[in-house]
């Protein structure tokens, strides 16, 4: 077995060269065919490999870091070596998933877990590893034939059918772990990053440091009380149940104000990246912040950019210390 820290460490430090999957070659017809068995699937990497398993009746996912790929203790494909007119294949799926065959860093890795995972065993429900370029990879071992393999759209899906991100507690937390497995980038610019089909922000990236949504709300254009303070209300309130949940699982958070970086990002004067990231995506809401987890810092905040805009709780993930920026003695501020 393979602990899920030791999987997600993995994963941010090789690279992602291919998806095999397992199956038959039927030499019946007059074109031999391939015919897939996905009881296991190996996300090959630049060193060695993962291999994903179907266990538990087809309802959870046992992932292993492994040196090699092999097929042995499947006993469909031992049966199938014992046939002398079958034979057993590997196909690779890189230039369907990947859209070419270039090697790519795992940036998300965002497990799914029940009341049936084990995760310190690497047993998951479900896994989605998003890859350099915004490509995503979904295993699903809930399929009646093995491991189904799809994209960004597989995910949407799976979660629409299952409800796996609803903005219930446990779907925020799955975020954060994703955010804490995933890769930081180690050098700039900042960058920020949409939905290619509707434009939305899902992210924004800069040297040591990722901020993403968590939950977005709808739109409030034309929205007045008491219904505008009762979303209000509704927001704060997920906030401080997800505030809560992190407090036990990290301790104590503290507090870290904006009202420096709103300062200056008005005054346009210099601010670390990490804040001025957060003002130029209208970010403002100040931050709660827990670290280092072990070696990261993890802050959350709840922000609307107008009157109009919807209520957006937002994660930020950092691999250096969240502190308050401090004024500048040598910039008046707003107040004079």
């Amino acid at each position: 077995m393979t602990s899920w820290q030791r999987i997600a460490d993995v994963l941010r430090e090789r690279y992602v060269t291919d998806v095999l999957i397992p199956g038959r070659i039927d030499r019946d017809g007059t074109i031999p065919r391939f015919a897939p068995q996905p009881l296991v699937v190996f996300v090959l990497l630049d060193d060695g490999a993962l291999r994903l398993e179907s266990v538990g009746g087809f309802g959870q996912l046992e992932v292993r870091v492994v040196n090699s790929v092999t097929l042995d203790g499947v006993e469909l494909f031992a049966a199938i070596e014992e046939q002398e007119e079958d034979e057993l294949a590997l196909a690779s799926q890189s230039e369907q998933l990947f859209g070419d065959s270039w090697d790519r860093l795992c940036t998300t890795v965002r497990p799914v877990t029940d009341a049936d995972s084990r995760p310190e065993e690497g047993v998951v429900k479900c896994l989605a590893l998003e890859l350099e370029s915004r490509y995503w990879l979904f295993f699903d071992p809930t399929w009646p034939f093995g491991i189904r393999v799809g994209n960004a759209e597989d995910i949407r899906r799976w979660e629409s059918e299952y409800g796996g991100q609803t903005g219930t507690a446990d779907g925020l937390l799955r975020d954060i772990d994703a955010l804490l497995a995933g890769l930081l980038p180690t050098t700039g610019p900042t960058t920020s990053e949409g939905d290619p089909v509707t434009g939305e922000w899902t992210a924004t990236r800069g040297e040591g440091f990722v901020i993403a949504p968590l939950l977005v709300g709808r739109a409030l254009t034309g929205v007045y009380a008491p219904e505008w303070n009762k979303a209000e209300e509704a927001a704060e309130t997920q906030l401080a149940s997800l505030v809560g949940e992190l407090d036990a699982r990290y301790g104590p958070h503290r507090q870290v104000g904006m009202r420096e970086p709103l300062f200056r990002h008005i005054a346009g004067t210099p601010m670390p990246a990490l804040f001025q990231a957060l003002c130029d995506e209208d970010l403002l809401g100040d931050l709660t912040v827990w670290g280092p987890i072990p070696t990261r810092w993890l802050a959350v905040s709840l922000n609307q950019s107008d009157g109009d805009a919807p209520m957006i709780l937002c994660a930020v993930v950092a691999d250096h210390p969240v502190t308050e920026v401090l004024p500048d003695p040598t910039q008046p501020g707003l107040d004079g």
